[in-house]
This record gives structure tokens, sequence and C-alpha cells, in this order.
């Protein structure tokens, strides 16, 4: 796992680095109420405030 790799983001513990791609890192992350697993993606930080790019992350998780 990266050096700089979180230890949690939002709600879930992130327990592996699953890769990256154009929009950011992914990692394996365990939710902290449910112990549900899922594939969790950090945005690069300039992709943050992009509409497009949010638009682009929403349509990816409603097809996941």
């Amino acid at each position: 796992m990266p050096s700089d790799a979180p230890k949690v983001l939002g709600p879930f513990t992130i327990s592996a680095y699953l890769g990256s791609g154009g929009m950011g890192e992914v990692y394996l992350g365990t939710h902290t109420d449910t112990g549900a697993q899922a594939a969790v993606k950090r945005l690069h930080r300039h992709l943050c405030e992009d509409e497009d790019v949010r638009r682009r992350l929403v349509r990816e998780v409603s097809l996941a």
C-alpha cells in the first residue's frame, strides 16, 4: 500500500490498495458500522471540484 494511503476514508477502514487510474486511487474498505466490504475510490485533488467528474462518479456508482 502506498505510504500516503489513508487508514480511514469516510465510514470505511482501509485494508488494501487495489490500484489507480485517471480519476484517483481505489482501496478495499470495510464499513465501520456494517462490516460490509467495498471498493472505495479517492479522487485526485484537482478533480474534486469538477462537476463533470462528480457526475461520472455518481454514474459509475449507480452502474456498479
